[in-house]
């Protein structure tokens, strides 16, 4: 019985010394995960201060974009509305600058025109450009006299060149040049 009671001591002195060290190290765990959580909270608790200043810093910056974007509206508003103003004094105010402007369009588009088709009546480009055929011989006189085309009668033709490329070209900035003049 000895032998027994000798081996259940054994066994109970080995039991206390596992209990004794679970206990030790259960008590380190608590340590361990008391610090961590202390650490969580710290990082949570400064993350949450920087999350709230950069919200307050978004905010702001976005209300100055805001003002920025507004003031640019009005300003793009307010260009357009004075460019319109500008442009309907322009049109209104001087008629005879715009006059000359259109008899411009109209040399450059006669031009354009008797070159596609070579020959052509005065009441043809009258009505395709829908004006006056007194006009629309002046503007072909003044085609003749830069060597661009010829009239006979009612009959207007564009005059064939060798070098028609270079002369066309310096006879549209002849026509703008004297139109400018006019």
């Amino acid at each position: 019985m000895n032998d027994l009671t000798y081996e259940i001591q054994r066994f109970i002195d080995r039991f206390d010394l596992l209990t004794l060290i679970t206990s030790i190290s259960s008590i380190i765990l608590a340590i361990i995960s008391v610090i961590l959580s202390i650490l969580f909270y710290w990082a949570g608790h400064k993350n949450n201060k920087e999350t709230s200043q950069l919200t307050s810093e978004i905010q702001s910056k976005t209300e100055t974009l805001a003002a920025l974007f507004d003031k640019m509206f009005n300003t793009s508003f307010r260009m357009i509305e004075n460019q319109s103003i500008a442009m309907q004094n322009q049109l209104f105010d001087s008629k005879v600058k715009v006059e000359n402007q259109n008899t411009l369009n109209y040399d450059l588009e006669i031009l354009v025109f008797l070159n596609s088709v070579r020959k052509c009546k005065l009441e043809e480009i009258a009505n395709k450009f829908n004006i006056e055929e007194r006009r629309v011989k002046e503007i072909i006189m003044r085609f003749a006299d830069n060597g661009v085309a010829k009239m006979q009668g009612n009959e207007v033709y564009v005059v064939e060149n060798t070098n028609s490329r270079r002369e066309s070209d310096s006879t549209r900035s002849s026509i703008y040049n004297n139109q400018l003049s006019d």
